[in-house]
């Protein structure tokens, strides 16, 4: 769902953990799951335009890089590059 929000540029409020942190990187906001720090991050958001196209625009740069078609063609040169 997180991909699919980014690609729909809406920037992503997520939770703080390594899993999302090695996905998306520096391309959405961190937060603990509690109502007042997930609140003070839609409200920055709505108030701070520069950060939301910021987080918009890196969100449109990484979900390109993991497109069907990118990751496709990635797989497909791993696979080259061990027969040779």
């Amino acid at each position: 769902i997180g991909l699919f929000t980014l690609k729909n540029n809406i920037p992503l409020i997520t939770s703080k953990n390594d899993f999302n942190k090695s996905l998306y990187q520096d391309t959405v906001l961190y937060t603990t799951l509690d109502d007042k720090n997930i609140a003070e991050n839609m409200m920055m958001l709505y108030k701070d335009e520069h950060r939301r196209n910021d987080l918009i625009n890196k969100g449109k740069l990484l979900t390109t890089a993991l497109s069907w078609d990118n990751t496709a063609s990635n797989l497909w040169k791993a696979v080259l590059e061990t027969t040779e």
